[in-house]
């Protein structure tokens, strides 16, 4: 019996370990961001910035976006361009009405997502953790949805 704890308890310190190496990620919400639990889900990132006129415009449509991810079984993070510190970013979240997560450091690395160079640019990875679309300038609520049925049902198709 008492291998079978020690076995049990070597086996859960490895697992620990593993996910302890992989890049982590925190939203505003206070939620970390584990690459390897995102695996398959659709995940949508939005780069925006506060100064940005057309990441302005678009900010109601991802709202109304967010609200229907949780059916879609897709999560939807904002990346501030700009890297604002944690109360710099919940200020400029406030001030102009976003109501969808932002991760608190730029995953681009992690999910090789593209350089951006212009914003908005907004990034579709499927479950496989790879980068299918690309959407620079603005976007809808309508356009997102439409692309990411479209993309699920290729792939279910498949």
């Amino acid at each position: 019996m008492r291998k079978i704890i020690l076995f049990i308890l070597c086996s859960f310190l490895m697992l620990n370990v593993v996910k302890a190496d992989e890049p982590a990620f925190y939203d505003t919400n206070g939620n970390t961001v584990q690459l390897s639990l995102l695996r398959g889900k659709w995940i949508v990132v939005n780069y925006w910035a506060i100064w940005c006129s057309a990441c302005r415009q678009e900010i109601p449509e991802l709202n109304q976006f967010y609200k229907k991810t949780k059916e879609m079984n897709v999560l939807f993070y904002g990346v501030d361009y700009d890297d604002l510190s944690l109360a710099q970013l919940k200020t400029a979240m406030e001030s102009i009405d976003i109501h969808y997560p932002s991760l608190t450091s730029d995953p681009g690395s992690a999910w090789n997502l593209d350089n951006v160079d212009v914003i908005p640019t907004t990034f579709i990875i499927n479950p496989e953790g790879r980068v299918v679309k690309v959407i620079t300038g603005t976007t809808t609520e309508d356009d997102l949805v439409d692309t990411i049925n479209t993309l699920q049902r290729a792939r279910s198709s498949n």
